[in-house]
């Protein structure tokens, strides 16, 4: 028996919802609280206890609790077969899906199985197969010419023509077998490496216009007609009173319900935080301050219609000051829609 890892990782965060219109709904970040429960199933099921902490320690009532930056990590039953999903609720009204954090290795290994095995495939000689199986029926023609006489004997060779045929058959049968299950197989992959999405700025990037622009980096390709959890967190530099405006370009006719934490705008140093809910299409403005670099927080949900580009954009508020969004800076989806 085993354990798996959950947690620990960029969507290792405790999130509710709330309806905030007849068609959207916003997804919120939990932060410093406990009494987080695990369980089997989505709905009912049995609560899982046998949980052990970040550090291997037994917990105490299988309880959970996440940081203040709303994260948290701990080891699931030990079980046979290895539980890699298993449900958190955290007291909002529904269960959320967690996934282990530690199946990527596996996936890996698996891709790099179905490669191999499309490789072979590749270099089957059926030409070869097929000049050979030819070959057999010509000899066949001309045995049948020099024993045409021989009605006996003809007709137990038309028994041994008519054994082979049968076997090619069911050989044609058994490679027809082999290909529909490996596009099977290719096309579960495939669903499996588009699951999430990730993109990172690699280096900082500079701008100076109060116009709205592309960002260089963090931009995700959607899928039509597919649900995506999408969180992220920007660096930002500038100094006092330059602020950050920002929008997301999605695909078309898509929804956008997002939660944003970042400093208010126009803000002096030590100003608070704020919380703004974004949707579809808006512009959201975020304070900067002496020049010290200041962290934005968003997550939420995006529905699509259509196949398409779900990208940030943005520019500075004001038109002085210089304008950076950070190396490391980043986004991801996880759709939620694969089964």
């Amino acid at each position: 028996m085993a354990r798996r890892r959950f947690g620990g990782d960029l969507t290792a965060v405790a999130w509710g919802v709330t309806t905030v219109g007849e068609t959207e709904d916003l997804l919120y970040l939990a932060r410093e609280i406990v009494g987080i429960t695990v369980w089997d199933s989505s709905s009912a099921g049995e609560q899982v206890t046998d949980l052990l902490d970040g550090a291997a320690q037994e917990l105490e009532d299988g309880i959970i609790a996440v940081d203040d930056l709303g994260s948290f990590v701990f080891y699931g039953p030990d079980t046979t077969p290895e539980t890699t999903e298993l449900w958190l609720d955290a007291g909002f009204g529904g269960r959320q899906l967690i996934v282990a954090s530690d199946l990527g290795p596996e996936v890996v290994a698996t891709t790099a199985r179905v490669d191999e095995i499309e490789s072979d495939l590749s270099d089957a000689n059926l030409s070869t197969l097929s000049s050979t199986v030819a070959g057999h029926t010509s000899s066949i023609s001309s045995l049948s010419s020099t024993v045409s006489g021989h009605t006996s004997t003809l007709s137990s060779l038309g028994s041994t023509v008519s054994g082979h045929t049968s076997t090619l058959s069911s050989l044609g049968s058994t490679v027809s077998g082999h290909t529909s299950s490996i596009s099977s197989l290719g096309s579960r992959v495939t669903a499996l490496e588009n699951a999430t999405l990730y993109a990172r700025k690699p280096s900082g990037e500079d701008y100076g216009s109060t116009s709205l622009h592309d960002d260089n980096d963090l931009a995700l390709s959607m899928a039509g007609s597919a649900t995506y959890h999408v969180g992220g967190v920007l660096r930002v530099l500038a100094p006092s009173g330059t602020d950050l405006k920002l929008s997301f370009a999605a695909p078309s006719e898509a929804t956008v319900s997002f939660a944003i934490n970042g400093l208010s705008g126009m803000a002096s140093d030590g100003a608070d935080d704020i919380i703004y809910l974004y949707s579809t299409g808006e512009t959201a403005v975020f304070g900067t301050t002496s020049g010290e670099s200041r962290a934005l927080h968003f997550h939420g949900m995006v529905r699509t219609s259509s196949s398409g580009t779900f990208r940030l954009r943005w520019a500075r508020n004001t038109a002085s000051g210089t304008l950076s969004v950070l190396a490391n800076s980043f986004m991801y989806a996880h759709r939620l829609d694969i089964t």
